[in-house]
């Protein structure tokens, strides 16, 4: 599925979705459950990630 499409069954804008993409975490996680509900993965696995790559940004 292509990226416009993700964002549009997470019902997010596509430069919100870009947006996490580029690293910024957003302080709700309603973004993030709905991310991964697109891409039709556990938010719990999603969370992971999300704090995998926000401990590589900070190296």
């Amino acid at each position: 599925m292509s990226v416009e499409q993700a964002a549009g069954l997470a019902g997010m804008e596509l430069s919100e979705w870009m947006a996490v993409e580029d690293g910024h975490v957003p302080q709700e996680s309603n973004p993030l459950q709905s991310m991964a509900a697109a891409l039709e993965i556990h938010f719990d696995r999603m969370m992971n990630m999300v704090l995998l790559c926000r401990e590589a940004w900070e190296l």
